[in-house]
């Protein structure tokens, strides 16, 4: 679903507007909504009602395209590695919170390739625009969305109780090339 994605802007840039492919890719954009359809017509009574939530399901789905295919690339072109996994924070009531919890996962690289994605849609779907292909704006948009709703989910549960250190601790996990590393310890440890 990326590669959708980075494909697009290129063929709407095209001087002739080629049809042909993006049909194509719309086409087979289509197979997997088709796919859950079916599948919640055939095992649920109230499908109807669940079909509602797709477009939200699908939002995410798009959105973590990005969190998806890096770990599957990371995880066929390198040994080892670190596994996180997510926290679990046996949460009791309407009373527990998971946010101070020194188990919760700090952002890292993902959620900068989430933001770079989601400007590259919002991008994509401007050139659309312009462009007059009004048949890929569903699909973009669910890009727009999807990537917003990942890099926004990621900042806001990354947040810390001191909001200055996150700044500069997804700076360091940049690799830019004129930071000297360590420059930035990381996240700060619960006291």
């Amino acid at each position: 679903m990326v590669l959708w994605l980075l494909v697009m802007l290129p063929l709407l840039l095209h001087a002739e507007l080629p049809r042909g492919p993006v049909v194509g890719l719309g086409l087979v954009g289509l197979g997997l909504p088709m796919l859950y359809i079916v599948a919640t017509r055939a095992l649920y009574p109230d499908w109807k009602r669940r079909i509602l939530y797709f477009p939200l399901l699908a939002a995410v789905a798009t959105g973590i395209t990005w969190s998806t295919s890096r770990a599957v690339w990371e995880g066929l072109t390198r040994w080892g590695g670190i596994f996180q996994r997510t926290p679990k924070f046996r949460l009791e009531g309407r009373h527990g919170q998971w946010h101070s919890s020194v188990y919760r996962l700090w952002p890292d690289r993902t959620v900068v390739g989430e933001l770079i994605l989601l400007l590259y849609a919002l991008a994509t779907t401007v050139v659309a625009v312009l462009r007059g292909a009004f048949g890929t704006l569903p699909f973009l948009l669910l890009y727009v969305i999807g990537y917003a709703m990942a890099a926004g989910a990621s900042l806001w549960q990354g947040r810390q109780r001191s909001a200055g250190h996150l700044g500069l601790w997804l700076v360091a996990k940049v690799p830019w090339p004129w930071l000297r590393a360590g420059a930035c310890s990381g996240p700060p440890t619960a006291p």
